[in-house]
């Protein structure tokens, strides 16, 4: 019966191109790596290593079994530091409940840590608008919520200021509005504005409504590409503004309102006094450094 001792061997062997290096790493006699090579052979009735050089080779099958080998000595060591994460009481499962504005490169960078530092942890993300949110946690069906700042205090949830995002006025290259080097209040309100709405239908506070004509959309990725597709100017997120600019599908506006970068503040919420273990502590701390 294969073992983990043998398969370990095996990968030091083929790492290091000699079973005496191999050994040494080991703490082990040569003859006892050897020993071990010829029994992994027997058992899988396989030549592992060709012998016939004073260093040994891999043959065609040990490269194909040196590939499983490695794999299952990582699903080893998966289930051991899985193992020790729920001896320390580490949750079964955390979901994190978040608008769509703050799916930025470095959430995704902190949620990859995160599962990385907790391999017993199930985690759920769930993209919501922003309104329904603050429900989702008061309600414990999500752990924490990340969200646009709500001006009213909301009951039954724990809120915290965690930084602001930057907005950016844009639209179609070709739109009239790119022939100004700045843009009024006034110009802006010549042309259709792509508004924000939120789950109850009505125009989202965050986004100040300055023309009479409006596109109203629920997502903001949404909105930019109604923007690419010439229906009228939009405010949006920075981060999902640039790559598109990036890509000439979208222009900067410079908006004689902005005297400074636009920005929103970014709250973070749990629910009011519930027990918090090791991974959502983690990830409350973490979100502190998300929107700096």
């Amino acid at each position: 019966m294969l073992s983990l001792i043998q398969l370990q061997t095996f990968v030091l062997c083929a790492e290091h191109g000699s079973f005496s290096a191999a050994a040494r790493k080991l703490g082990k006699a040569q003859s006892v790596v050897s020993q071990a090579i010829a029994n992994l052979e027997i058992d899988l009735d396989q030549v592992l290593f060709d012998r016939s050089s004073r260093s040994p080779k891999l043959t065609e099958a040990g490269v194909r079994l040196l590939a499983h080998a490695k794999a299952v000595l990582a699903q080893t060591q998966e289930m051991e530091q899985t193992a020790r994460s729920l001896s320390l009481g580490a949750e079964s499962e955390i979901v994190l409940s978040v608008d769509n504005a703050l799916l930025t490169q470095t959430l995704f960078n902190v949620l990859s840590e995160f599962r990385a530092s907790f391999k017993a942890t199930q985690l759920e993300v769930l993209v919501l608008e922003n309104g329904k949110i603050a429900n989702q946690v008061k309600t414990g069906k999500a752990h924490i919520g990340l969200m646009l700042l709500d001006p009213a205090l909301i009951i039954g949830v724990e809120q915290g200021f965690i930084g602001k995002i930057d907005f950016i006025t844009v639209v179609h290259p070709s739109h009239p509005l790119t022939l100004l080097s700045r843009a009024s209040r006034g110009d802006l309100s010549r042309y259709p504005q792509i508004v924000l709405t939120n789950n109850k239908d009505t125009q989202s506070e965050h986004i100040p409504l300055i023309s009479p004509e409006r596109i109203s959309c629920n997502d903001f990725g949404t909105m930019a590409q109604l923007a690419a597709a010439s229906l009228g100017w939009v405010s949006l997120p920075a981060h999902i503004a640039e790559p598109l600019i990036e890509q000439g599908l979208l222009a900067k506006l410079d908006v004689l309102l902005d005297t400074k970068t636009w920005q929103i503040s970014v709250d973070r919420i749990t629910q009011m006094g519930s027990p918090k273990g090791p991974a959502l502590t983690w990830l409350i701390k973490a979100s502190e450094q998300l929107f700096d």
